[in-house]
């Protein structure tokens, strides 16, 4: 049996130990880190002002996205079941699709 003083048992002193051992790991890190000589600006490419472009999806790319989703029972506002779209997303993949693409091309976004 240890003695209740012995300073192993003592949750100050292994809070005090375990401090000790990790204080300055952030510092000596952080000295590790090389600093660039120019600005920010000479590591990004030029953008063009008020551009923004969405890619068109694909039903690949929506079906890939439903399978990888984590499942849940929890209905959405519609209240339907989220089983009943990932079950039937091979069949409705293509409309879903067309309606994404077709609101990136005329700009007209459905409230819901």
């Amino acid at each position: 049996m240890i003695p209740r003083n012995d300073p192993k048992n003592d949750p100050k002193e292994i809070a005090h130990a375990l401090n000790g051992y990790f204080a300055g790991i952030g510092q000596s890190l952080a000295n590790r880190i090389t600093h660039g000589h120019g600005n920010p600006e000479d590591y990004t490419t030029t953008s063009v002002q008020g551009s923004f472009a969405i890619i068109p999806t694909s039903p690949r790319e929506i079906i890939d996205l439903v399978r990888d989703t984590k499942y849940s029972r929890s209905s959405g506002p519609d209240g339907i079941d989220p089983l009943v779209g990932k079950r039937t997303i091979d069949h409705t993949a293509g409309i879903i699709s067309d309606i994404i693409n077709s609101s990136i091309e005329t700009g007209k976004f459905p409230l819901i």
